[in-house]
């Protein structure tokens, strides 16, 4: 067993889904067994103490918040590496190269999670998804070649005008925006069971308003950051107090100052 450098303390962890089969390496670091149904939609974000989760104008502004804490970066890997697809936004696109793979968010793990990816029968790296109502996407992105965007019939159009070459554009109608539990419906279709999204925030809240994320797992990065105009919690502006929108507590884990939430996400839908 090659050993990871990072340790991750197991504070409180709830019963009910199966456990992942994962290397012992992995299994280590993180704290005891990971666990993660079949199926399910799961969400991954870093937010400050004070509930930033995106700082407008800033590159990698997940990054700047979780000050690229090797647990934290841990955790991201794992969350890929048992994905089938990493489903993004535009903006999350635009601000990050790829590819959203385990080895790409840790690379100490990269053998290992080869081996967990191996050992649960999926390919070599999960399927980048992009959503995007209006199609418009930079032409010279490395990771679109090999993607899946999905888009209004509107941005279709505008993907066939514009520079952008995608692997393929899943169409989901006339509409002014992308509905996540369509998106959602239409990526079951091609056969994807995990599914992951690493946002940004106004994809996080429509996921969230359609009631089409199961699961949430939320770092607490032990930063205050303040408020701004361009500081956004991790739904950005989706009001979500009429939704109902209710968690339970799954598990707690902790690293150093940081703490890893799981939360398993309902509505009234």
């Amino acid at each position: 067993m090659t050993a990871l450098d990072v340790r991750i303390e197991a504070v409180f962890e709830s019963d009910g889904a199966p456990d992942v089969p994962v290397p012992d390496a992995v299994r280590s670091a993180y704290g005891g067994p990971f666990r993660l149904p079949a199926r399910v939609v799961y969400a991954n974000f870093v937010s400050s103490i004070d509930g930033v989760a995106s700082i407008g104008g800033v590159e990698m502004s997940s990054a700047e918040i979780s000050g690229g804490a090797a647990a934290d970066r841990f955790v991201m890997a794992l969350l890929r590496a048992v994905a089938d697809a990493v489903v993004v936004g535009a903006g999350t696109l635009r601000e990050h190269d790829g590819p959203w793979a385990a080895e790409k968010a840790y690379p100490p793990g990269a053998d290992s999670f080869s081996r967990l990816r191996a050992g649960i029968s999926a390919s070599e790296s999960p399927k980048l998804v992009v959503v995007t109502a209006s199609g418009e996407l930079p032409g010279d992105h490395p990771a679109l070649a090999d993607a899946i965007v999905v888009t209004t019939s509107a941005g279709a159009r505008s993907l066939t005008e514009g520079p952008a070459r995608v692997g393929e554009v899943i169409d989901v109608g006339d509409a002014d925006r992308v509905d996540g539990a369509i998106a959602i419906h239409r990526l079951r279709e091609h056969g994807y069971e995990r599914i992951l999204t690493e946002g940004g925030p106004g994809l996080m809240g429509a996921m969230l308003e359609a009631s089409a994320v199961e699961q949430l797992f939320l770092t607490i990065s032990p930063k205050l950051i303040g408020g701004g105009p361009e500081r956004s919690p991790l739904t950005d502006e989706t009001d979500l107090l009429e939704r109902e929108v209710g968690a339970r507590l799954l598990s707690i884990r902790r690293s150093e100052d940081f703490l890893f939430l799981r939360y398993g996400l309902s509505s009234p839908d």
